[in-house]
C-alpha cells in the first residue's frame, strides 16, 4: 500500500502491531498520521540497531487514553505519536538522533523508577521538548537537561 509515495505496507509490517490500541482490541480504534509514518521510515534509515525499535505506547482510543492517564487532548488520540523505549542507546543518544532527524517535532524524555527509559515523538506543527523524572514533569529545555543529568547519575 502506498499513500503518497510512503510505503505504508512497510511501516505496517515493522509497527502496526505493537502501535494499535492496548485496550484488548475492543475498540477497533484505528488513526495513524501519515507525516507519523514517513517519519518513522526515516528513523529506521538512520537509527543503530536495537535502538528506538519497541514501541511502549502509540495509539489509544479515547476510553484507553483516560484509563492511561492521559491527557484529554492527547496526540496518542489522534495517531501524531509513539513513545518508544531506547534500548541500546541512551536518552541523551536519542535525543541528539531525533533532533538531527527533524522528524519530529515533540519530544519528551521520559525515566523512571517503575519503567525503562522511553522517548515521547510526536509529530506536531511548532517544537516542543519535556522530560518527566520519576512522574515529575518539567517543561523545556530544563526538563531535557534535568532528565539527561538523572540518566547519567543512575548510570554511575
Amino acid at each position: 500500500m502506498i499513500i503518497k509515495g510512503i510505503d505504508a505496507q512497510l511501516w505496517a509490517e515493522r509497527y502496526l502491531t505493537s502501535y494499535l490500541c492496548r485496550c484488548n482490541g475492543e475498540c477497533n480504534y484505528i488513526r495513524i498520521d501519515k507525516r507519523l509514518i514517513m517519519a518513522d521510515l526515516l528513523l529506521d534509515e538512520v537509527r543503530p540497531l536495537g535502538a528506538l525499535e519497541e514501541i511502549s505506547s502509540g495509539l489509544r482510543c479515547p476510553v484507553h487514553n483516560a484509563q492511561s492517564g492521559g491527557h484529554p487532548n492527547s496526540s496518542h488520540m489522534y495517531g501524531r505519536v509513539e513513545d518508544r523505549y531506547t534500548g541500546t542507546i541512551t536518552l541523551a543518544d536519542a535525543y541528539t538522533l531525533l533532533k538531527d532527524l527533524g522528524a519530529y517535532k515533540g519530544i519528551g524524555l521520559y525515566i523512571g523508577k517503575n519503567h525503562k527509559p522511553f522517548v515521547h515523538m510526536e509529530i506536531r506543527e511548532t517544537e516542543r521538548v519535556w522530560g518527566r523524572i520519576d512522574g515529575i514533569y518539567i517543561s523545556g529545555m530544563k526538563g531535557i537537561n534535568a532528565v539527561l543529568e538523572e540518566e547519567r547519575r543512575r548510570s554511575e
